[in-house]
């Protein structure tokens, strides 16, 4: 992450170095990019039953962004984007018997972590032949939501086994955070081909509403935190 990070860094020092021969303002660009989250760090991790570990797997996003034209080489975009990452099932159940002292004899999921962001920040283009390179440093809220899920565990001594629905309470909100290069290869006069690669990361609140069963199950927080590669289409 440092090493992408540093390349970010790069790339926006040179686009604030290389001389701009075109025009002195930029035009507006409207793309829709979908692609792969992959899970990084503690997000991806599935070890043990705690606070910071999300056992995500990779899954898929997608984004709606307008960049608003400025004075060269500056941008601003304007995002709307989503997240999904499903859950490592069988890790999970591992690790739940493990920290509840259990068995778990049925574990289904509904769905997995979800969430979706409000972003804007400045877009830094660097123009490079017939490519336009863009660096983005983005920011704002996000709107999440933890897995829904449900299992039935046998307690040792008991008759029976119970039922635990683990049921979000609240779609919280929380600061989201992302930066990344994208490239934009022209097609035609009006449409261009973007490919991109993003850092996201944003807090999870973890918090359930149980039932059949009040013993504490995760709660807590979750950085997730995603390398997302994506393809779509600019206007």
């Amino acid at each position: 992450m440092n090493n992408f990070l540093k390349f970010s860094i790069a790339a926006l020092l040179l686009g604030l170095t290389v001389p701009i021969h075109a025009q002195d303002s930029l035009k507006n660009t409207l793309s829709f990019q979908i692609g792969v989250a992959i899970p990084t760090g503690s997000f991806a991790k599935a070890d043990a039953a705690n606070e910071q570990q999300g056992f995500a797997l990779p899954g898929f996003s997608a984004n709606l962004e307008l960049v608003a034209g400025s004075r060269a080489p500056l941008g601003w975009a304007f995002r709307v984007g989503l997240a999904r990452n499903p859950l490592r099932d069988s890790a999970y159940v591992s690790a739940l018997e493990e920290s509840r002292g259990s068995k778990i004899t049925s574990f289904s999921i509904e769905h997995g972590w979800r969430s979706t962001q409000l972003l804007t920040g400045p877009v830094f283009r660097i123009p490079s032949g017939r490519v336009e390179i863009d660096v983005k440093f983005l920011g704002g809220i996000a709107f999440a939501l933890a897995p829904k899920a449900s299992f039935i565990e046998q307690r040792a001594g008991a008759p029976f086994g119970s039922q635990v629905l683990l049921t979000p309470s609240v779609i919280n909100p929380s600061f989201s955070f992302v930066t990344g290069v994208s490239a934009r290869i022209p097609s035609s006069t009006k449409t261009g081909v973007v490919l991109g690669v993003e850092y996201s990361s944003m807090v999870m609140k973890r918090d359930y509403e149980l039932f059949a069963n009040q013993r504490d199950v995760i709660l807590g927080r979750v950085v997730a935190n995603n390398i997302v590669i994506s393809v779509g289409i600019a206007f």
